[in-house]
């Protein structure tokens, strides 16, 4: 039995030109309904992978601002801790405001890292350790902050409390210190 092509619907004789149209109209459809879930689950496969990267963006500016503010607090730390064997001129320069590191300026900037640190939402972190380097760091700052007030009372550098000095100060040098390598070392660990 002999087929002619020509008189036969998708490869099946017997159908009529019209159910013929109405069977490539519905294979066409479901291919069109095929290519549209195609185009929109890649479209949505896309999108999710670029949040993801434009939030791990985000994750590590934010941990490499955090990690700058502890390197910064770390220099103030280094030279409060000094001043403790600084000489009476050494240490009324510090407190003179004209100095370049200067007792005032060194204040402000403890105050504006510990401020900027505030703000941050530990949960922005996703990691529960940074989140309690953080809460360590700002207190750390805090007590800087407050030996730098008391600093302005003072007017020789061996009326500072060497206890002082070497208990909260040491200590809150030495969470900073953790801190910033805890954020160092996440900086290019971030998922």
């Amino acid at each position: 039995m002999a087929v002619n092509l020509a008189e036969t619907c998708l490869l099946v004789s017997g159908l009529k030109s019209s159910d013929c149209a109405s069977w490539v109209q519905a294979w066409g459809s479901i291919g069109a309904i095929c290519a549209a879930w195609w185009i929109a689950s890649r479209q949505y496969k896309l999108g999710q992978r670029d949040a993801h990267q434009k939030e791990i963006g985000i994750r590590r500016q934010l941990v490499a601002s955090i990690s700058n503010i502890l390197e910064f607090s770390l220099v103030i730390f280094e030279r409060v801790m000094a001043l403790q064997h600084a000489d009476i001129c050494e240490f009324l320069n510090y407190k003179v405001d004209s100095q370049q590191h200067s007792l005032r300026r060194d204040a402000f900037a403890v105050d504006s890292y510990l401020a900027a640190l505030q703000k941050i939402d530990s949960g922005e972190l996703y990691d529960s350790v940074m989140s309690e380097q953080l809460m360590l760091a700002t207190f750390a700052l805090d007590v800087l902050r407050q030996h730098l007030d008391n600093m302005r009372s003072i007017d020789h550098p061996h009326n500072m409390e060497p206890a002082y000095v070497f208990g909260p100060i040491s200590g809150a040098f030495a969470a900073i210190s953790k801190a910033r390598k805890t954020y160092v070392d996440s900086i290019f660990g971030i998922p």
